[in-house]
């Protein structure tokens, strides 16, 4: 069946003007979309070699069921393996970093806490994931252990893991260093220094006690902003004065910044290093770690379905 279509001279012109308005407003979209900042889709555990010159704005990865379905059932065996010998420049170290925060019972958890019941951990799920840990013949190490490795050319333990807890939550203390203890592992607590004695967090006591019984503490900023979105003026505060802050009371020399939330872009990586900070924790998904991505430090979330 054909179907009559007449032709003029002046459709053609105002076809050639809309064709023309739709092209200019498409090149106008295509731009504006390839300036837009990295999204929060996690990468995926075989990501090749993470460059520094990329955004990750993933804030919690317990939201997104792609890594919840990765973390329920995690199994390191074949991704750990002996460490060798590298020098400071060239090494690949299979060496995952197990993200925590809260160490309590779930029951206690209001049912509308969403996030905080995708933080937390029982003690009792905690302990099989320690005793799994042991049985399977992996060794802790710390940042201090791995900026030695790098830095010194230390060795380090067969099959080695990091356990870290983020936020300075007062169960890290009353709950978390008591099991690690009896498992005789090592773990690094990450601390928001201005919220330090609050209801809920560790006192400077209690966090003084864990690093005289030989668990180490690093920067988690002074109050848990978005890093990546601040101004530079707060951004440089919270950097140094949370560094500045661990230094003093702690007697130390900080050197690891674990990012609010994952947040983080270049610039944070850039004053980062310049506030004197050599490695940086995010929540990007990994289990390896680069000479390029010592201020990019990928984790693997730790919730209470995890299995190791």
């Amino acid at each position: 069946m054909k179907i009559p279509f007449l032709i003029k001279e002046s459709h053609i012109i105002y076809v050639g003007v809309a064709g023309g308005m739709i092209l200019l407003i498409a090149s106008f979209f295509t731009g504006f979309i390839l300036f837009l900042p990295t999204t929060s889709k996690p990468y995926p555990a075989n990501d090749p070699i993470p460059s520094l010159k990329r955004s990750n704005n993933l804030a919690g990865a317990f939201l997104n069921p792609e890594v919840d379905n990765l973390n329920k059932n995690i199994n390191i065996t074949d991704s750990i393996t002996e460490t060798p010998f590298f020098s400071r420049k060239d090494f690949q170290l299979n060496s995952p970093i197990f993200m925590y925060h809260y160490i309590r019972p779930l029951e206690n958890i209001s049912p509308i806490d969403i996030v905080g019941r995708g933080l937390s951990v029982s003690p009792t799920n905690f302990e099989r994931q320690l005793q799994e840990i042991k049985e399977r013949g992996y060794n802790s190490i710390t940042f201090q252990d791995l900026e030695n490795y790098i830095e010194k050319s230390s060795s380090l333990p067969s099959k080695p893991i990091m356990l870290t807890f983020d936020d300075g939550y007062d169960n890290a203390y009353t709950t978390a260093m008591p099991l690690l203890q009896k498992y005789n592992l090592k773990a690094s607590f990450a601390i928001i220094t201005g919220f330090v004695g609050r209801p809920g967090y560790m006192s400077w006591e209690q966090i003084k006690d864990l690093k005289k019984n030989g668990f180490q503490i690093v920067s988690h900023s002074v109050n848990h902003p978005n890093l990546a979105t601040i101004s530079l003026q707060k951004l440089t505060y919270e950097l140094h004065q949370s560094k500045s802050t661990l230094d003093s009371v702690l007697n130390q020399d900080t050197k690891v910044i674990v990012y609010p939330s994952g947040k983080y872009n270049d610039q944070v990586i850039d004053l980062a290093r310049k506030e004197g900070y050599i490695l940086g924790r995010t929540t990007r998904y990994s289990t390896s770690i680069t000479p390029t991505d010592l201020l990019d430090l990928g984790a693997v979330r730790m919730g209470d379905e995890s299995k190791i």
